[in-house]
């Protein structure tokens, strides 16, 4: 059996029609709900409400089963649009992540072509101009060797 999982207390409340008072209220004297995970389990909170708070007249007040029944597909489904929504920003994430090892070849081939352009600079502005650049590019090759992380926040 599914369960289903409100993944904030507002949701929860909103689909049980509580405010968010009365539910902190309810979880002090012993309902069910995770606030640290933002997990909250609609049939655990239900079965505790209609255990300990909710009188027969206040279960029943919907008399339309029909209604009932369609209002609570829709929270189903709404919920259940949620984390589509959720696990597709998820897989998104996912695939817009680069290899490492991509990033450090693509650095190495860029550290490459500069040097090939620095060469051209000292040829026209001499050694010192050279050296003013190539410094910086010897810093990133060593710290691409050792295997590290590049500190882009050092600057000369």
């Amino acid at each position: 059996m599914a369960v289903l999982i409100a993944t904030s207390k507002k949701d929860l409340v909103d689909s049980i029609g509580i405010s968010e008072r009365s539910y902190t209220t309810w979880i002090a004297e012993g309902c069910p709900g995770d606030t640290k995970k933002r997990e909250y389990s609609f049939l655990d909170v239900v079965t505790w409400a209609r255990e300990n708070k909710w009188s027969e007249e206040e279960q029943n007040k919907i008399e339309d089963k029909e209604l009932m029944k369609e209002f609570d597909q829709e929270r189903v489904r709404k919920i259940k649009y949620e984390n589509r929504l959720l696990h597709g920003k998820a897989e998104l994430q996912d695939s817009s992540l680069v290899s490492v090892d991509v990033i450090e070849n693509w650095l190495r081939v860029f550290s490459k072509r500069i040097r090939g352009a620095l060469e051209t600079l000292q040829k026209q502005f001499g050694v010192d101009a050279y050296r003013l650049v190539a410094n910086e590019f010897d810093r990133i090759d060593e710290e691409l060797a050792s295997g590290g992380a590049i500190d882009i926040s050092r600057s000369n």
